[in-house]
């Protein structure tokens, strides 16, 4: 009786003109999906998260996601609290809110990542809501009769379910069934493959002839990415002394271009070179501040900005834990004075100040407890102790 009664009553909002039928609890949105013939659309949120805040703001007043959610049941789950859901639908990472659109048995149709504005939010649930088919029923299609369209689906379901290995597969499959010659999915096997060795589901060296098929094809937009993306990894896996080709193809891909963002991009290029390729530390500071502009000490942002450039490649640490000192002594906003208080550890843990970096990342951790990168940061510091 209490469920017909939660149905009873959910379905009167709509009627009475309330944008969607929204439910409590997943059993009631299960519930509910089956008697209106509506599939579920799932929000996964954590606490202080940005884009989840702009997201809950814009679906309480905007009228174009108010009318595409007459298509759904809909329900919203913290992450934080209803760990068992989010655990049984996969949903990890440092990225949300997490869209989900599953069916009345719960079976899953699509996910995206994050939320920018109201029209992207609504483009996408067009896309979904226009094919229901299941993500299960999707792959057996696919496995008795392989078509273009489904790849490309399927390979764009697994970059947004962190399943990197399997978004290169099928992006490498929709490369072979392209019939129009004109796709080219190359570089978006590229960023899987950085990220799947970021996550450590493929080595680095399993990246590096992708990388390298961009250098002999790709465009210049391209090159100059795969640079940025090769050094970045190649900082992260201690494989810094193997991209040297990486970034000349970058800095003589950007070298003319008359975008101020590439010619940003291109000075970037060649702090990076400066240091990796030419082992010139002081070089490479002097780059990177150049592109901060005057006064830039002046700016908290711009400064940051320094002292995570600085972390990253483990360069400038004096300087950077002075700043970073400051930095934390001035910020406002928990999201924000986490993620200095976290790039404060990692200056003092570069240093060999693992104790001393320690409280500042569980500060860290309290005040951005739905970071899953404090947890891990936490336990690097406390294994190296």
């Amino acid at each position: 009786m209490y469920r017909l009664l939660l149905i009873v009553l959910a379905t009167f909002a709509l009627v009475a003109g309330v944008s969607a039928a929204e439910a409590d609890n997943y059993e009631q949105a299960r519930e509910l999906s089956q008697q209106l013939g509506k599939p579920i659309l799932i929000k996964f949120f954590v606490p202080s998260c940005d884009h989840c805040d702009k997201a809950t703001e814009e679906f309480a007043v905007k009228s174009d996601i108010h009318k595409a959610l007459e298509s759904v049941v809909y329900m919203t789950v913290d992450c934080s609290e209803l760990e068992e859901l989010a655990d049984e639908y996969e949903i990890g990472g440092v990225y949300y809110p997490v869209f989900l659109l599953a069916n009345s048995d719960g079976e899953e149709i699509f996910r995206w990542i994050g939320y920018t504005t109201s029209y992207a939010f609504v483009n996408n649930l067009g896309k979904a809501l226009a094919d229901p088919t299941t993500v299960k029923e999707r792959e057996s299609s696919f496995r008795d009769a392989p078509t273009f369209d489904n790849a490309v689906r399927l390979a764009k379901y697994y970059v947004d379910a962190q399943n990197y290995v399997g978004a290169i597969e099928y992006y490498r499959r929709a490369q072979e069934l392209d019939q129009s010659g004109r796709a080219d999915f190359s570089f978006d096997i590229l960023t899987n493959s950085c990220n799947a060795a970021w996550t450590d589901q493929i080595v680095f060296d399993d990246v590096l002839p992708v990388a390298d098929t961009i250098l002999v094809r790709g465009s210049s937009a391209n090159i100059v990415k795969t640079a940025q993306l090769m050094a970045r990894l190649a900082r992260k896996m201690g494989e810094t002394d193997r991209i040297a080709g990486y970034l000349t193809a970058g800095v003589d891909a950007s070298v003319n271009s008359a975008n101020p963002e590439t010619q940003k991009t291109h000075k970037l290029l060649l702090a990076d070179q400066a240091l990796h390729v030419n082992a010139d530390t002081t070089g490479a500071v002097r780059i990177k501040k150049a592109t901060l502009g005057e006064n830039y000490e002046s700016d908290l942002n711009r400064v940051y900005d320094l002292v995570r450039w600085c972390a990253e490649r483990k360069i400038n640490l004096e300087e950077s834990e002075r700043y970073a000192r400051l930095l934390a002594s001035r910020a406002s906003g928990d999201t924000f004075k986490a993620g200095i208080l976290g790039t404060l550890a990692l200056v003092l843990e570069a240093r060999g100040k693992v104790e001393e970096a320690i409280p500042f990342v569980e500060e860290a951790l309290e005040l951005d407890p739905a970071n899953k990168s404090y947890p891990s940061q936490l336990e690097r510091l406390h294994e190296t102790q």
